[in-house]
């Protein structure tokens, strides 16, 4: 039974209150229904409402009469929506988000709703909502959202040693909510001897439907391999790409994007992978006359991001950061008819077990598990091409080795361009082309450094680390010359490099050192070892 002092609610009351006659009597569905019944009424503007639930119980039939009495008291009215905290963001990027429309009937569920949408944007650590009641005559209030703003932007320089041995440099640039607009703006810019690369990237949030952020990429890339052995190509690549991201929450982010990427190889070597790719595609044979070799692709990607970690201001101790990424370039383009698919997933756990909180206080042992599998191949009678290849190799991937040494080596024919030694037609050579299939595994045991001052404590961080991977060619077919002439099968999975050593994070003013020394104890004979690795990182 019913009884409502605002009897043109009934009807949406009565669809709640689903309790048939003769139905076994619960008195959790009944707080249940009384939930319900004020979360409708809170979206209708009561937010004072009374709800009294009597039971009358007749012993003599078994039964239990229920009476609803229900008193919705004043209905309330939006006057006005403001801000606190935003700084730096502008009012309008927030107003974009409001679900509540001043003026209208105050509804609780638009009202967190909104939070939810604020919070999506990424621009705050936290949104706080408060109501002030004006006890006006209209029965208005102001609903207030207190934001805390993230400070997220940063420019970023670094050094490293790069494959060879030479230094190299990197710069980015990125602001989330550049200047309070809404836009998010990333330019990158690596340079070392014989590589460049420029990328800018803008996006702004909310564009589409009020939940997609869309934006665009433009990225020049240059391989200029004059004078040095590293490489067998020269690419010169430009694209660009529109981008869709959709953050489901604050964890889960979904981006699709779609553009065009224009290739230009020149300057080839007369290397076995590299020519069997380009004859696949259309080109005939290894010719003078092709002084470039335009390679375009229409893609589409698709990437799925998981992040749950804490504690990013320096080194996270607990938490996920998961992402699965997919390539594929459109089939009735081009003939490079191909896909790419790459999974990280990394795993913070802290140690916070007894007989270590007896020693590091409040400095806990963190493990971090990361691993990386790639893998690329053709489709539609297309073939995977060799500027896309995975490498292994680095202070980012398996310590101890150069970067991007480990794997399938290039491939020589024996020309008056490279001349193989003893009358040989093929020979095997140093340097690496990569592999269509990767992974690589790395385990670390992250261990404060004790005897500094607890305010150095964070800043200087120590591990003890084991790093396995490997990459390979599966398209790899060994062949009367491979075997004549020993070359190595590329194609084996088992051969797992493997390292173990001692690695230091160093947070100075001046910026972020990493510094590692590592023993390479599963290795081959065509690996490329380095000790000693470290990278410099400046931000500001």
């Amino acid at each position: 039974m019913l009884d409502i002092d605002k009897k043109k609610y009934s009807k949406y009351i009565k669809n709640i209150i689903n309790i048939s006659t003769g139905e076994i009597y619960q008195n959790n569905k009944i707080l249940d229904l009384k939930y319900k019944i004020k979360k409708f009424l809170e979206e209708n503007g009561f937010l004072d409402s009374q709800i009294i639930i009597k039971t009358t119980i007749d012993e003599k039939n078994n039964k239990i009469n229920i009476i609803f009495k229900i008193k919705t008291n004043r209905k309330y009215y939006v006057r006005k929506i403001n801000f606190l905290g935003n700084n730096f963001t502008k009012d309008y990027i927030l107003r974009n988000e409001l679900l509540q429309i001043e003026g209208n009937p105050i509804n609780i569920e638009l009202i967190k709703k909104s939070k939810e949408k604020l919070y999506s944007l990424g621009y705050f650590d936290k949104v706080e909502i408060f109501f002030h009641k004006n006890y006006d005559s209209k029965n208005t209030l102001d609903v207030i959202y207190q934001v805390d703003e993230k400070n997220e932007g940063f420019v970023k320089s670094g050094l490293g040693i790069v494959e060879g041995g030479l230094l190299g440099f990197n710069t980015a640039l990125q602001q989330n909510n550049f200047i309070g607009t809404g836009y998010d703006i990333d330019i990158n810019f690596n340079k070392d001897f014989y590589h460049s690369f420029l990328q800018f990237f803008i996006m702004k949030n909310h564009i589409l439907f009020k939940k997609i952020n869309a934006g665009i990429k433009v990225f020049l890339n240059t391989i200029n391999e004059d004078n040095n052995s590293f490489y067998n190509y020269i690419n010169r690549n430009k694209g660009f790409f529109g981008i869709l991201k959709f953050p489901i929450n604050n964890d889960y982010t979904i981006t699709n994007s779609i553009g065009f990427v224009q290739n230009n190889i020149s300057n080839i070597e007369p290397e076995l992978y590299l020519w069997n790719y380009l004859r696949h595609i259309g080109y005939k044979k290894y010719n003078k006359l092709y002084n470039n070799y335009s390679l375009d692709e229409f893609n589409i990607n698709y990437s799925f991001l998981y992040s749950n970690l804490k504690n990013l201001d320096l080194l996270p101790e607990d938490g996920i950061l998961s992402s699965l990424k997919t390539y594929f370039s459109v089939p009735w383009y081009s003939k490079n008819r191909n896909y790419k698919i790459y999974f990280n997933y990394s795993r913070y756990i802290p140690l916070n077990l007894q007989i270590f909180k007896n020693y590091l206080k409040d400095n806990p042992l963190v493990f971090l598990f990361k691993s990386n599998f790639g893998y690329g191949n053709g489709f539609l009678g297309g073939k995977y091409p060799f500027y896309k290849n995975f490498y292994l190799g680095g202070s980012n991937t398996i310590r101890g080795f150069q970067t991007n040494s480990i794997g399938p080596k290039a491939i020589y024919y024996s020309s008056k361009k490279y001349h193989c030694h003893d009358g040989k037609t093929i020979c095997l050579s140093n340097n690496t082309v990569g592999g269509n299939f990767l992974f690589n595994i790395n385990n670390e045991l992250i261990i404060p450094i004790l005897f500094f001052d607890n305010q150095y404590i964070e800043q200087i961080r120590s591990s003890i680390f084991l790093d396995i991977g490997n990459v390979i060619d599966t398209s790899w077919k060994d062949n009367y010359l491979f075997k004549l002439y020993k070359i190595p099968n590329f194609n084996i999975f088992s051969q797992i490099r493997s390292s173990i050593g001692l690695s230091f994070q160093f947070y100075t003013p001046f910026g972020e050192i990493n510094i590692s020394f590592a023993y390479p104890f599963k290795k081959y004979k065509t690996d490329k070892i380095q000790f000693f690795q470290f990278n410099f990182l400046k931000k500001w």
